[in-house]
């Protein structure tokens, strides 16, 4: 009986072990593949950046700095996660503050005069929600850096996420700037960026609201949690 019990026992240590060794392993794969999308990201920003300096259309340079600025605010994902203990989670308020001291630099604009003001208070957020949520507020950012602030050098940018009611998650974007154009429908708009930004709130099942009040607002509620996509592929 002794001897059958801890045959048991050692059995059962044996098979934790490899339990906690496979996991290590997944842990140690699924870091080096964040590491190395971040890798390949960070290549293609790179490569647009060098592609810019063959071009002095000025249409043609934003063009090029709004896909850098595209393709690194997925890169900082993959980075945090990969420097993370939560391989599937993303801290937001960390992310953020790298974000938006890129977009800042890629803008050339300087926080003294153009004051950013950030209440982030969600938990880290799955990867799939990261992702397009990270894409939205680089979209939104770079329009206010872009566009709110042309006659003058002073102004206030605020963002706010946080949790809403009914297992939601609310985004909003506002500037005191010159405020969105009047006449111009921001759903049907043919701006790529406006565009960009309709279609990610259609990615986390979300909904869009503007306010121009001296300035723009623009807020964006979503679930919490996406539904999961089920079904074979034909």
């Amino acid at each position: 009986g002794i001897i059958m019990f801890t045959q048991v026992i050692t059995e059962r240590k044996l098979a934790e072990e490899r339990i906690r060794r496979s996991l290590r392993e997944k842990e140690a794969l699924l870091k080096e593949i964040h590491h190395r999308v971040k890798n390949n990201l960070q290549i293609v920003s790179t490569l647009l950046d060098l592609q810019s300096d063959y071009t002095q259309d000025r249409q043609a340079l934003e063009m090029f700095q709004e896909s850098r600025s595209r393709v690194k605010s997925m890169a900082f994902i993959h980075e945090r996660l990969y420097r993370s203990q939560d391989l599937a989670r993303v801290n937001f308020a960390e992310y953020f503050r790298q974000l938006a001291d890129d977009l800042y630099r890629a803008y050339k604009m300087s926080s003294d005069e153009i004051v950013l003001d950030v209440e982030v208070d969600v938990p880290p957020l799955p990867i799939d929600i990261a992702i397009p949520c990270g894409l939205l507020l680089n979209e939104l950012i770079s329009n206010c850096l872009k566009h709110a602030f042309k006659d003058t050098n002073e102004g206030r940018i605020r963002v706010a996420l946080y949790r809403g009611d009914d297992d939601t998650i609310i985004l909003t974007v506002a500037d005191d700037g010159v405020g969105f154009p009047k006449d111009l429908d921001f759903r049907k708009t043919k701006s790529l960026g406006m565009q960009l930004v309709n279609t990610l709130v259609e990615q986390l099942h979300g909904e869009i609201e503007l306010a121009t009040n001296g300035g723009t607002a623009i807020t964006v509620t979503f679930p919490d949690k996406l539904p999961t996509v089920t079904g074979v592929l034909p």
